[in-house]
């Protein structure tokens, strides 16, 4: 809610590397608090952008798993917090070539019940680091770590509910254009680990394409 209230004026999507902040991008305009790190000019034609979210979740269960729980369990009802920092930065250089960063950390509290390492924490990560290049107008290429999702995020999603987020080490070429979005992917989901900075990735590798046609604006979308 402060990031939506700070740039009311900007689209805030799901994924940050999809965020709008382009009011911000003009000579004219004067930039007060948190504006100040949008934008910031390296010459002519690049710039660089920083930004972050916090999420903080407090849980309680009660008879977890209706008791039936492990044996390293120390309690069967309790609370736990979860939390989750983000900082990241985005370099536009000139304006087809973008190189996008984003470092994670979520830790969880309270629970002395044992950790799931892929979903509770993970003290740091290097959760995105891609480039994306657009060599035509409705084309882009993007290669690298980065948060993926189609549809309604049941089979490839960057799972938002858990406390830490799922990435993939992909490339997927693009076509987007006013009504017809298609991609064309491989990747490979990033497993979490609790550490710092030792994610690795899964050996199985997903090939495929995903399209999709607005057939009524904001009623009927064929996927």
């Amino acid at each position: 809610m402060l990031l939506i209230a700070i740039f009311a004026k900007s689209q805030i999507n799901i994924v940050r590397y999809n965020d709008n902040f382009s009011n911000l991008n003009n000579d004219t305009f004067h930039k007060k608090g948190f504006e100040k790190i949008k934008y910031i000019h390296l010459s002519n034609e690049s710039n660089i952008s920083f930004g972050g979210e916090l999420r903080e979740q407090f849980q309680y269960y009660h008879n977890q798993n209706f008791g039936d729980v492990p044996a390293s369990f120390d309690k069967v009802s309790t609370g736990q917090l979860w939390q989750r920092v983000m900082v990241h930065t985005n370099i536009e250089l000139g304006r087809k070539l973008r190189i996008f960063a984003q470092l994670g950390s979520t830790l969880r509290f309270l629970n002395p019940n044992p950790a799931v390492a892929e979903i509770d924490e993970n003290q740091l990560s290097l959760h995105q680091a891609f480039m994306d290049y657009h060599f035509q107008k409705n084309w882009l290429v993007r290669a690298g770590r980065q948060e993926i999702s189609f549809a309604n995020h049941r089979l490839i999603t960057f799972r938002e509910g858990p406390n830490t987020r799922l990435a993939f080490n992909a490339a997927v070429i693009e076509y987007h254009s006013g009504k017809r979005k298609v991609d064309v992917f491989a990747m490979s989901p990033v497993i979490s680990k609790t550490g710092v900075l030792d994610d690795q990735s899964f050996k199985d590798i997903i090939i495929g394409a995903y399209a999709s046609e607005r057939i009524v604006p904001h009623k009927l979308l064929l996927n």
